[in-house]
This record gives C-alpha cells, structure tokens and sequence, in this order.
C-alpha cells in the first residue's frame, strides 16, 4: 500500500471548508425547546385549562390550584423523563470513535475520525474499524465483521473493488480504502439517525382516556348551558347556579390522569434500573402487553470481544505447549480478537522469528467449514 499517493494537505483543507469531513451531528432531532411545548400543550391540559378558566369566573380558586398543580406535575414528569432519553439518544453513536490511520502525501498520518474527508485513503488492520463508507483499492484483501449492521456474524471477506460500510470491523488482512460517504452519508450516521427519530404516539389507554374526557367535557357544557338557562329564567338563585356549575366541572377525571401519569413514571424508573432506555412514560403500557418477545442471536447483543475461559491441551501436548501459545500470540503483528484474549490471559513475551505466512496459506484446500474448526486453539 506505499504506493497510494493520497490526498494533499491542500486537498484535505479545501474539502474540510467544503463540509466533506467525517464530522458527526450528535444531537438528536428533538430540541429542548420542542420537548417542553408538546408536553404543556395537550388536549388534556387544553381541556383543564379551559376549566380552570371556569372555575375562577365561578370563584372557587382552590380548585383551581388543584387542576394546575396536577397538570403540572403531569408535565414535569414527562419533560424530565424525555429530557434524559434525549441525553442518551445524543451519545448514541454506532461508531467507538477509534483513531484510524491515512494516507496523505505518500505518509502514512494517524488522526481522529472527525477529521477523515471524502477522497481520503483510509488503512485498515485487524481490529480497525471502518469509520466512513468506501471503497477498497490497491493489492490488500481483508475479511470485515458486518454484524453491528446486519446482524450477521459472518466475515465477508474484501478486495479491490469491494464496497465497505461504516460500522463494520476489519479482523482479517489488511487493505486500504477511498472514503466516499462521511459524515450524515454514511451508513453508521444514518442508522444513528433513525434510532433518534422521535414519533409521538399515544397508547389505547391514553386513547381511551381522551376519548372519556372529550365525553365528559361535551356532557359538561350542556350542563352549564343548562344551568345558565334555569338562571336566566329564574328557575334558581345565583349562588344555587355557582355551586351546581362548580359541581359539574369537578365531572371531569383530573385525579385519574395524574394516576395514569404516575404509574408510567414509576414504571420508567423501575425498568431503568435494568439499563432500559424509556424514550416516553406511556412506552411502559406498550411493553406490558408483549406477550412474545423475539431477539436476535447473541453476537449481536453482547460486546464485540473475547475473553479466554480454560484450556484443554490434547493427550499427548508437550508440557510447555501454553508457554508456547502465549509466545505465539505475543508475536504477532497484527492481532486479531483471539489472539487479543490470548495475549490478555497468557501474558506471554515476544519472540522472534524466520518468517510469517497468511494462516489461510498453511490450510490451503481445506473447505469453508474445516477453516473455522481450524482456528480454534
């Protein structure tokens, strides 16, 4: 790979001021601006506020207070609760933010992600990861780990001409690549981006309680009608009609919101202690009906490293086959996740040697299956 050029310095700072570079926008779609106005400004709280209008033409402000004090805390406790979700959805990222190493001016350069600019020459080794969509030049071949973005463990195996994606791992060879998509182009961000994307929806539950206070609020209305009406007509006195209207504004279920409200707040606090994140209160009732809940196989779940759990040598091993294990995994110069958890179990000191050859060169003619039965130490 000394043979790519790479971009100039000249060439990088001019498509930096262009806005080509591998700069992430963290922030998710929400502001808190828009967090604050779609949780005071509901039906619920329309409804409660034309009420506590009513009741203090009619005097009774310490009815008043009441309705506003639960509106309130409704409103408190859905801000806080997505005002964090929006904090965790902000540092969600697909991509570690490793450094990665590039090509310019014949020199090979180490710099962070951020700085990568669309035409940049990116250098992949085992354990790099592939920082911008691309695609790979020159002689080198390499077998990438696709599985943060498909789910499957699966190496695919690359070459001149192969298409890379953003948030997969090289654990193979080696191999460079043109950064062609960075930034929000790239697939890594667009991901990141749709696991930000906020969609506001309410449960049956609420549906239904919308539903009831719509019904309660039109049955009220025609009652104070009515009694505006017996006023009017002298049917009852002043403080008679006060008190009736006062009564049917008390018709409408303030207390039963705030149980709802609270419900789903304990319920969002509880599930967090289990590292859940709750994007919105009322996603606790959506996840009370599950019945059946499907997962995806394990690689796809758990860290993306290895840890050595024991060792089983074969009957006839020489004693210092583990002193000789450690001293291979301690020698290699591009070490993939098993000789990591190798090198971090067995501690063993570099040794030097002849020559090194591709493992898939000394297994050569064995089928696909026998290959990955052979790499089990």
């Amino acid at each position: 790979m000394d043979d790519l050029t790479g971009l100039t310095a000249a060439e990088v700072a001019k498509r930096q001021a262009q806005g080509q570079s591998n700069r992430q926008v963290n922030e998710s779609h929400r502001t808190y601006r828009e967090i604050f106005l779609e949780n005071l400004f509901t039906f619920i709280n329309g409804v409660f506020a034309f009420i506590s209008v009513i009741l203090l033409g009619l005097g009774r402000p310490g009815d008043v207070i009441a309705i506003v004090l639960v509106v309130f805390l409704n409103a408190i406790i859905s801000i806080v609760q997505e005002i964090r979700a929006k904090r965790q959805l902000d540092a969600i990222s697909v991509l570690t933010r490793p450094r990665v190493k590039v090509r310019r001016d014949r020199h090979n350069q180490v710099i962070d992600p951020a700085e990568v600019v669309v035409g940049d020459i990116v250098l992949l080794e085992p354990g790099d990861q592939v920082v911008a969509d691309g695609t790979v030049v020159g002689s080198g071949s390499i077998h990438v780990d696709e599985s943060l973005l498909t789910g499957e463990s699966d190496l695919i195996p690359k070459q001149a001409g192969d298409r890379l994606y953003s948030g997969s791992f090289c654990v193979r060879g080696a191999a460079a690549y043109v950064a062609e998509q960075v930034g929000s182009a790239s697939t890594a961000q667009q991901l990141t981006a749709a696991a930000k994307t906020h969609h506001r929806k309410l449960t049956p539950l609420q549906q239904e309680i919308n539903l009831i206070i719509r019904v309660i609020l039109a049955l009220a209305i025609f009652l104070w009608l009515l009694v505006l009406l017996s006023l009017l007509v002298r049917l009852t006195t002043l403080p008679m009609s006060v008190q009736t209207a006062a009564v049917v504004a008390g018709l409408v279920p303030v207390g039963l919101y705030l149980t709802i409200t609270l419900t789903y707040a304990l319920g969002a606090i509880r599930i967090s202690r289990a590292d859940v994140l709750v994007q919105q209160v009322n996603a606790i009732e959506s996840l009370s009906s599950i019945d059946i809940l499907c997962l995806d196989k394990t690689g796809t779940l758990t860290a993306n490293t290895l840890e050595l759990h024991s060792i089983h040598l074969l009957a006839h091993a020489p004693a210092n086959t583990q002193q000789q294990l450690a001293t291979l995994a301690a020698s290699v110069s591009a070490p993939n996740r098993t000789v990591t958890a190798l090198c971090e179990a067995l501690g063993g000191t570099p040794a030097p040697y002849a020559a090194k050859f591709p493992f898939l060169q000394l297994i050569s003619g064995v089928p696909r299956h026998g290959m990955r039965a052979a790499l089990i130490f």
